[in-house]
């Protein structure tokens, strides 16, 4: 049995830069219904309907790649967020412009240490 989810790469064939991702869950339980808005909310043939349409999807759009420090890199980063269900659909929609990257060529030797106020040292 298909959910519908799925999570969906693209690449430009000539850079091979990653343009796209889209991400899109359909949810298939029936947990998620309104059990005031039904004149029988017990009645489970009533869910489907509700349950249809229930589902989000995020796609996230990468462009103006160009060449920081020695890596190319986007730009220019958008986000829309759909979220479908019984009472409609809702758009969210990000933009970002990245103005400046913050690259490492030597990370510290004790990047992946964590420390806690008891142990910590100064």
């Amino acid at each position: 049995m298909t959910t519908g989810s799925y999570i969906k790469l693209y690449f430009d064939a000539e850079n091979f830069h990653h343009l796209r991702t889209e991400f899109r869950q359909k949810e298939t339980e029936q947990g998620f219904h309104d059990t005031g808005s039904k004149a029988n909310p017990q009645n489970p043939a009533n869910w489907d309907a509700d349950m249809a349409a229930n589902g989000s999807k995020i796609t996230e759009d990468f462009s103006d790649y160009r060449i920081d420090g020695s890596l190319m890199l986007p730009h220019k980063y958008t986000i829309l967020l759909e979220i479908d269900s019984y009472n409609g659909t809702a758009l969210f929609d990000y933009f970002f412009t990245i103005n400046e990257y913050k690259l490492f060529k030597e990370f510290p030797a004790n990047i992946f240490t964590f420390q806690t106020a008891a142990n910590k040292t100064n």
